[in-house]
């Protein structure tokens, strides 16, 4: 709450969640290549295809904050 009882409106820039959830998402893909080369025991396959899994949710929520209008 605000002052006066006024509600507090939090502001939205997208494109710049865009830009962090989608370099977070790349990192976590360079990550999961990176590991892919060297995976030979199961927990490495395990924690390669987690990393795979990271990467596509922070691209997943980069594409909705890319479709979300800013808000005031």
């Amino acid at each position: 709450m605000g002052t006066n009882n006024q509600a507090q409106t939090r502001t939205r820039n997208s494109k710049r969640d865009a830009a962090i959830y989608g370099f977070a998402g790349l990192m976590f893909a360079l990550v999961s290549v990176m590991t892919f080369s060297s995976v030979d025991a199961w927990y490495m396959v395990v924690g390669s295809c987690l990393i795979v899994i990271a990467a596509v949710v922070w691209v997943a929520r980069a594409i909705i904050a890319l479709r979300q209008d800013d808000r005031p």
